[in-house]
């Protein structure tokens, strides 16, 4: 026996009525619709950027620094021919690598310079690592506030 049909929306299979599921209209389409507005979104400055400004300015002394201080290495190490003419491969690298890492962990060779002016002009080492720990503290408050307000 064939299944026969009763009006448009129900199916009669051996005595069995069925009802088809209706598909519901939803209003969203599957992907979220985009909300369009007029007016423009309001201006909002950048976060400040001194800390990173500080940064650069260590990382301009120490990759320098390091490039000539691995370069030296490679000729003393190697001799000067093949420390002097290849050893720059090395140094630049390295001097990259930590003129990168500079930029936003400047506070650490800032504390070392505090040490080593410190030690070289012969101050009680309480008073630097004083100093040191009290600059730590506001770089790091600084910091917060910076990227908070």
């Amino acid at each position: 026996m064939a299944p026969q049909k009763r009006g448009p929306s129900t199916i009669n299979v051996h005595g069995q009525v069925f009802v088809p599921k209706q598909k519901e209209k939803s209003s969203h389409s599957g992907a979220a619709e985009a909300k369009v507005t007029i007016r423009p979104p309001e201006y909002k400055p950048p976060p400040g950027r001194t800390y990173t400004d500080l940064g650069w300015l260590c990382a301009a002394l120490t990759g320098p620094a390091t490039l000539l201080a691995v370069w030296i290495y490679c000729v003393v190490t190697y001799g000067f021919w093949l420390g002097f003419f290849l050893g720059w491969i090395p140094a630049l690298v390295l001097g990259l690598l930590v003129a990168g890492a500079t930029i936003f962990l400047w506070p650490l060779p800032a504390a070392a310079i505090l040490y080593v002016v410190y030690r070289v002009f012969g101050i009680n080492l309480n008073i630097a690592a004083a100093l040191i720990g009290i600059f730590a503290i506001g770089v790091v408050w600084w910091w917060h506030m910076v990227r908070t307000y």
